[in-house]
């Protein structure tokens, strides 16, 4: 294994487990990689507010790989800001509107949301901050100002899975470009063009003159690929679906569940002692 100077990593079903925890032996493993001159970054769909607590508990400086890597953030550093242009916002709105699904906006801080969303409760316990709920997000995106708030993220929600996945396909024929994939079974998310947490991984690996073969990416959902297929080095959470497995160099031994995040740190610390 190369000398691994950067870790990014994925939060929930990564570095957290399905209690939405970080582990005893996972705090443990990152400070020693801090203590080590190791970088670390949160590469995550999650805005930077829904980021600063994790940052609080692990008691080490991080990186904010927010919102996919559309938006990172290094202390008060802005490394990369992306953010979706009002147009294509209202125009992926006003077409979602015939699936009757559930739609998310998401700014640096905050998310937005309409009366009736069902996840709304869910959403808010996870990422520790209540979403802001407007009677109408097209007309809410139309009397905004583009500058003064700009959106990085819209996260697509349906209770069938097969409407999700025909709803993916379909957002391909509108051809804006954009970047569409889904993050869990019955969610897309949606960022601008060639936004993806390899950005962010590229983004921060350049903020600290680091090269890529010394990068370590871990990660689960399909949203990590670009992440792990742009480190050096990568593995991909045992609770992980087959294609991303594939897309890694190697596969934790653990789940999330059985510290297998925490194994694969200390095996980084122990080939660099």
């Amino acid at each position: 294994m190369s000398e691994i100077k950067l870790i990014a990593t994925d939060i929930d079903n990564t570095l957290l487990n399905s209690k939405k925890q970080i582990t005893p032996r996972a705090k443990k493993a990152l400070q020693l990689a801090e203590a080590k001159g190791i970088h670390l970054c949160l590469v995550s769909g999650r805005p930077v507010s829904a980021l600063r607590y994790l940052q609080e508990e692990l008691e080490i400086p991080v990186g904010y790989g927010s919102l996919n890597g559309s938006f990172s953030l290094f202390s008060d550093m802005v490394i990369g800001s992306h953010s979706i242009p009002y147009d294509q916002l209202k125009t992926i709105i006003t077409f979602l509107r015939k699936y009757h699904c559930i739609i998310n906006i998401y700014a640096q801080d905050n998310w937005y949301t309409e009366p009736g969303d069902w996840t709304y409760e869910m959403e808010s316990k996870m990422l520790h901050i209540k979403g802001i709920i407007t009677e109408d997000l097209l007309r809410f995106v139309e009397e905004s100002d583009e500058n003064s708030l700009p959106f990085y993220k819209l996260v697509i929600t349906h209770k069938e899975g097969n409407v999700i996945q025909a709803l993916e396909k379909d957002l391909e024929y509108l051809n804006l470009g954009i970047n569409v994939y889904q993050s869990a079974p019955k969610f897309i998310e949606i960022n601008s063009a060639g936004i993806d947490k390899g950005l962010a991984v590229r983004e921060f690996a350049s903020y600290w003159n680091i090269n890529l073969g010394e990068v370590f990416a871990i990660g689960d959902y399909f949203n990590d690929l670009s992440m792990l297929q742009t480190a050096g080095v990568s593995v991909a959470m045992l609770n992980a679906p087959d294609e991303v497995k594939k897309s890694a160099v190697s596969v934790s031994s653990e789940d999330m569940d059985h510290d297998g995040f925490a194994i694969e740190i200390e095996k980084i610390l122990t080939n660099q002692k």
